[in-house]
């Protein structure tokens, strides 16, 4: 059974299209699991404290809370992970300057989501990509709901070959080495 918000997602991408409705393809059945939440500590290293001199106060760690977010779709009757999402949370226990602070420290997909079509928002922007930001964004909100203030976004630069966390893979993400 298709939610109202993707009945009516597709009703307006057919009524874009000059479909009808069930000639509007509908995604596969999309879970999303939380497959790690650990307390953990990042401890503050030695040549922290000799690059920036004195640092009387400041902690020797900060605890925080790990947690893993996949996305997975029912393909062919086969639960495919399809998005992945490493944050560290820093509650209000924690001392400055990661008091309630966030950080997504990683982000991954693979090109695999189905149906391959445009979202409602138009040809510029595909269902999948749709779905991945609709995750973030709920993300941020339950964040905020939690009393979290503040969000990093870790980002790295572009490697020549890119491992992640789905394996080796093709540029196109169906497997084996991107370049």
């Amino acid at each position: 059974m298709c939610p109202v918000s993707c009945v009516a997602s597709r009703a307006l991408l057919g009524a874009a299209q000059g479909k009808p409705l069930h000639e509007v393809a509908k995604p596969e059945p999309l879970t999303v699991r939380m497959i790690n939440s650990v307390m953990k500590k990042c401890e503050v290293k030695p040549r922290f404290h000799e690059t920036f001199g004195p640092t009387d106060g400041y902690p020797g760690e900060f605890g925080y809370r790990q947690k893993v977010l996949l996305l997975f779709q029912s393909l062919d009757g086969v639960d495919v992970c399809l998005f992945c999402m490493y944050v560290q949370e820093y509650g209000k226990d924690c001392p400055a300057p990661n008091t309630n602070v966030v950080y997504l420290s990683y982000l991954d997909s693979v090109k695999y989501f189905r149906p391959e079509i445009p979202s409602a928002l138009g040809p510029a922007v595909s269902l999948r990509t749709f779905v991945y930001h609709q995750l973030l964004i709920a993300y941020v909100e339950f964040t905020r709901n939690m009393g979290f203030e503040q969000m990093y976004i870790w980002a790295c630069p572009p490697m020549q070959v890119r491992r992640s966390a789905h394996g080796a893979r093709f540029g196109n993400g169906r497997g084996g080495l991107s370049a």
